[in-house]
């Protein structure tokens, strides 16, 4: 039975889905260590423990044959672990300028709050159920980095690199089509975690400010980088592979800017490659669901009047370009 404030809550609140409470406590533990093993190279040690425990309090409506008329009960569930996180980082100055990184580490990543809700929302108008998994798992990865970089002077520089995670236990929206609370034909929504995954990826970047120019244009200046990534990942009970959440194949971001005196500009375009949301339950990909290719051009400008006053412009893409969010494969 419902406390008078907890149905007042749900009355006014909506869907079960937006009405929880998280408790969470972190104790951590963690230690560091230093060795120069010469002028050029130096290594760096350590490791660190995280005790998570967790509290989830939410709503759950439930149709039976006992109480067809269906059921709505607050439902509380718990969940602690300890995380043991190593990491080992080896530097080697290459040259003056030059740096040489290389890096074993292992992270995690705790599932967000809104995924650990009980209970769910059901939508009428679109018969779509929205709802969580207070028994999903934290996400593991065991990361390997090897990055060089190179300084051509305060602001200038190069820097690429290759990665590699081996990734345990990632969280993924599973969508399925399926029965609940009397309501057939149903989207479900839910997280779930993966049996395994790893990603691979290689990243570029660069930074140069025109200062050698003379007079106005030294104040000019470009930044720019671009990563690759490919991974792979197997879902239960569906046959073959699929990649990651939210990983686009190709990530580009360029700037050309204007700094000098009280004036600042920049404008930017950033690129991403499609990438999947919502893996379907049916195992066939035409029920997947992808955010399409998407590119966008911004613009910013601030004029700095005085100390205590700066005015400041900005435009949003300028490309007018579409977000597009589909089912299957465009391939």
């Amino acid at each position: 039975t419902l406390s008078e404030a907890d149905s007042e809550i749900l009355a006014n609140g909506g869907g079960l889905g937006r009405n929880f409470d998280v408790d969470e406590t972190h104790t951590s533990a963690y230690g560091m260590a230093t060795y120069k093993i010469n002028d050029k190279m130096t290594f760096l040690g350590g490791l660190r423990a995280t005790y998570t425990n967790t509290k989830v309090s939410g709503y759950q409506f439930d149709v039976t044959d006992e109480n067809p008329d269906g059921m709505l009960s607050r439902v509380i569930k718990t969940k602690s672990y300890l995380s043991l996180l190593p990491m080992l980082h080896l530097k080697y100055m290459a040259g003056e300028n030059t740096n040489v990184r290389l890096a074993a580490t292992r992270t995690f990543t705790r599932p967000d709050f809104g995924y650990l809700v009980p209970g769910g929302t059901y939508l009428a108008a679109d018969n779509e159920y929205d709802g969580g998994n207070p028994n999903v798992d934290p996400t593991y990865s065991y990361n390997f980095d090897l990055m060089g970089e190179h300084y051509f002077g305060k602001l200038d520089m190069v820097s690429a690199g290759v990665f590699y995670k081996v990734i345990t236990d990632p969280i993924f929206m599973d969508t399925r089509q399926g029965d609940i609370n009397g309501h057939t034909g149903v989207e479900i929504s839910q997280p779930l975690n993966g049996n395994n995954a790893w990603l691979f990826g290689a990243e570029f970047s660069g930074n140069k400010k025109f200062d050698f120019l003379p007079g106005f244009l030294s104040g000019f200046g470009v930044q720019a980088n671009y990563t690759f990534t490919k991974s792979e990942m197997t879902i239960p009970g569906r046959e073959g592979k699929t990649s990651l959440p939210r990983q686009g194949k190709h990530l580009v971001n360029a700037q050309l800017y204007y700094e000098k005196g009280r004036v600042s500009v920049r404008a930017a375009y950033n690129f991403k490659a499609k990438y999947i949301t919502e893996h379907g339950g049916s195992g066939l990909k035409r029920d997947d669901v992808y955010y399409g290719d998407y590119s966008a051009l911004d613009a910013n400008l601030s004029f700095k009047i005085n100390k205590h006053l700066t005015l400041f412009a900005v435009a949003n893409n300028l490309l007018n370009q579409k977000l597009e969010y589909y089912y299957g494969d465009d391939e």
